[in-house]
């Protein structure tokens, strides 16, 4: 969980149907309750896992997140990961 303020994000990956992706959920009062799961990163020909935040300051605070992407048939070999920057 990163947290700035009275503000918490909670990311997370979650997996269906075979297809994983990274949600979040967000906390406007320091993590007592979370509204319901933003996705980050849901392609359903991908799997986007190994992610990394940090908090930033910009226009009233938030998080960057940088993930792993693996698309098509090659799912989970170097050969198709891709590096993914979300702000």
């Amino acid at each position: 969980m990163w947290r700035h303020g009275t503000s918490a994000w909670f990311i997370y990956t979650s997996e269906e149907a075979g297809d994983v992706n990274i949600k979040c959920k967000v906390s406007n009062n320091g993590g007592n309750t979370f509204v319901d799961s933003a996705v980050i990163a849901s392609l359903p020909t991908a799997d986007e896992y190994w992610f990394d935040a940090v908090h930033h300051n910009r226009d009233g605070g938030g998080i960057d997140v940088i993930y792993f992407s693996s698309t098509g048939t090659n799912r989970g070999k170097h050969k198709s990961d891709e590096l993914h920057y979300c702000i």
